[in-house]
Formats: C-alpha cells, sequence, structure tokens
C-alpha cells in the first residue's frame, strides 16, 4: 500500500513539473513576443518623367517595437536595413522593374543622384504610362510595408527649372507659353502661394468670358486640386433623371451662363459651388439616385472653400446663402405669401435678384 502510494507521488511530481516546464515555455513566448511597427515614407524629385530617365527617391526608415502590446521603444532607426523598390504599371499592376536598396546607419535610404552617386540608381520604364515607384520592407516577424508614390512617364523631356516655349524673345509683358507637362509638374507648388494670391488669380478667371474654360483648365493641368479640391470631387459624378450633365459639368456650365450673362462675381461663384455638395451626398446610382440635403451640406463646403482662400467675410456671407437657398421652390398657384415672405427674410430682400439669377 505504501509503494502505490510512493509512486502516485511521484507521477504527481513529474507531471507537475511538466505542465510548470510547459508553462514557463508558454509564458516565456508570450512575454518574448514582439510585433512591429513601421514608419516608411519617401517622396520622388518629381511627378512626371521621360522615358528611361533617373528618379530619385529620397525617405526614411523608423520601427516601433511592442512587447505583449506594450511599446518598449518608440520610433527607432532602422539602419542598414534591406528595401525592395519597384515600379509598377498602374493599370496592369505589372512590375516594369524592381531594385534593392539600403537605409543608412540614421535610417534614412537615398537613390542615385547628383549628390549621392553611390547608391542604386533608378529609372523610368521605356513605355509611357502612369505607374507607381513601390518601396517595400520586411521587419523581423516577416510582416511586409510599403508605400507608394504615383508618377507619370512621358515621351518628351520635361523639367523643373527648363521648360519648353513657344519661341525664343518676348517683348515686355507679352505671354509666355509653356508646355502642359511643365505646369502638371510644378502644379504641388501652388500649395506654397498665399491664398489671398491664389484667390485673386481665380477671380481674375470668374471675372473674364470664358470663366468655365478657364476652370475646366485648371483641372487638365492638375490645379483645380490645389486650389477647389471640392469642386473636382464631381468630375465624373452622373446626376439623375432631372439632369443630362454630370455634377461637375453642370457647375461649368452654369457658371458659363452666368458669364454670358453678364451677372456679378457673387453670381458667378455661387453658380460654380451651388451643387458642391452632391458628390458627398448622393445616394443610389442611374436615374433614382438622391441628394437630399445637398444645399444645406453645400452651403457649409462653399464656407470653408470661401474661408480657405481667404475670401472677404461680406462676400462669403452673400455667396453661401446663395447656395443654400437656390432650391427655394416657388410656384405662383401654390407659394403663399407667407412663404414668400420668410424667404425674403431668410435670403435677405438685397440678395433677391442675386438668388434668382442663380
Amino acid at each position: 500500500m505504501q509503494k502505490r502510494v510512493g509512486k502516485k507521488r511521484v507521477d504527481y511530481l513529474v507531471i507537475s513539473i511538466l505542465v510548470v516546464l510547459s508553462l514557463s515555455f508558454v509564458l516565456s513566448k508570450i512575454v518574448s513576443a514582439n510585433t512591429y511597427v513601421a514608419d516608411l515614407n519617401f517622396f520622388t524629385d518629381k511627378n512626371i518623367y521621360s522615358l528611361n530617365e533617373r528618379v530619385e527617391i529620397n525617405g526614411h526608415l523608423f520601427l516601433s517595437n511592442f512587447s505583449n502590446g506594450t511599446l518598449i521603444a518608440n520610433r527607432t532607426v532602422a539602419a542598414n536595413r534591406v528595401l525592395n523598390v519597384s515600379i509598377v504599371n498602374k493599370a496592369s499592376g505589372n512590375i516594369s522593374k524592381s531594385y534593392r536598396i539600403n537605409t543608412t546607419s540614421d535610417g534614412t535610404f537615398k537613390s542615385k543622384s547628383d549628390f549621392y552617386s553611390a547608391s542604386t540608381l533608378i529609372t523610368t520604364p521605356l513605355r509611357t504610362g502612369n505607374y507607381y515607384v513601390r518601396v517595400n520592407y520586411t521587419d523581423p516577424n516577416n510582416t511586409r510595408w510599403w508605400t507608394q508614390n504615383e508618377i507619370s512617364v512621358v515621351n518628351k523631356t520635361v523639367d523643373r527649372l527648363v521648360v519648353s516655349t513657344d519661341k525664343l524673345s518676348y517683348s515686355s509683358g507679352e505671354a509666355m507659353l509653356v508646355t502642359a507637362e511643365a505646369i502638371r509638374e510644378n502644379a504641388p507648388w501652388l500649395q506654397a502661394i498665399s491664398k489671398e494670391r491664389v484667390r485673386d488669380e481665380l477671380m481674375k478667371i470668374i471675372a473674364s468670358e470664358r470663366a468655365a474654360d478657364g476652370i475646366e483648365l485648371l483641372r487638365e493641368l492638375g490645379l483645380l486640386k490645389y486650389i477647389i479640391p471640392e469642386l473636382e470631387e464631381g468630375y465624373g459624378v452622373s446626376q439623375n433623371k432631372h439632369h443630362i450633365y454630370g455634377c461637375y459639368e453642370h457647375s461649368l456650365l452654369s457658371l458659363k451662363y452666368a458669364a454670358q450673362k453678364g451677372f456679378n462675381e457673387h453670381v458667378k461663384i455661387a453658380a460654380l459651388l451651388h451643387d458642391i455638395a452632391k458628390p458627398r451626398v448622393k445616394r443610389g446610382e442611374g436615374q433614382d439616385a438622391t441628394f437630399y440635403n445637398h444645399e444645406v451640406v453645400g452651403a457649409r463646403i462653399t464656407a470653408g472653400t470661401l474661408n480657405r482662400l481667404k475670401f472677404p467675410k461680406k462676400d462669403i456671407e452673400k455667396i453661401v446663402r446663395l447656395v443654400r437657398y437656390h432650391l427655394f421652390y416657388y410656384n405662383v398657384d401654390e407659394a403663399t405669401d407667407s412663404s414668400v415672405r420668410r424667404l425674403v427674410r431668410q435670403v435677405g430682400p438685397e440678395n433677391m435678384e442675386e438668388l434668382l439669377q442663380v
């Protein structure tokens, strides 16, 4: 009997040891489990390139390290890490070119340039089109992190500082024509210009007889998204059975009509922006799509847009009111005196003629 008890005690002891060892192994795995979050970013020297042109990239890689959910290292330098750089065709998704590049001791990485002649040379494909320059990094846990920038490859040389002109000499004050590619290339620099200056140049377009053509040219040259991005949201957005034109086209035609009629600048801007909220409030597709409350949301968007462009407060108030109430309903047989008085009170008697023009 005593031997049986002794054997059971030995068995229990062995099982206890195995359990403790198993738990220690599991806990050690949990405690030592590391996860990483990569801060990977880069930029290219420009957005438009010619065929087989050198692409200069400049970026950084930092790693944050977590152990069992607790941050133990925040954005540490990821030195001497291997990155894969690929140029991917935007339309097909096929990889046109691949490269390997290493981070330096401070976590940065650069491709070959005039200043970094020993770095990896990256060049554009031999076919025109839109491409992604994509940078990939695989962390110690084999998790892949990546980021990308879009570029365009054209069949003519485009340089940020030296652009093609229509002739060699000009008289004082004469307009100089430059290539559209050069304008598209430099479009992001518009963000460095003061909003007041951008507003003044925009108003010159609005004041012209071909205001709608001017706005469309801004879009084609990649400038509109830096001036009124909310308006460009309507490009390619269809409407419903009550409209034969899309949101963006309808806005341009409204501006064109206002310009042809010689309406003032407040009416022209309101005409251009009156449906600016439609892309955001649209519900459904096809003939039965709806745009409920687009005039209310549009008034808020218009206020934000004009404030951003530093328009005078009085101008903002007037234009916002025209956008807000442009959808007013009036039928001689249905409208009551009280409804007319309410509309005049909301819009202001001084703005009624302009509202009717919108």
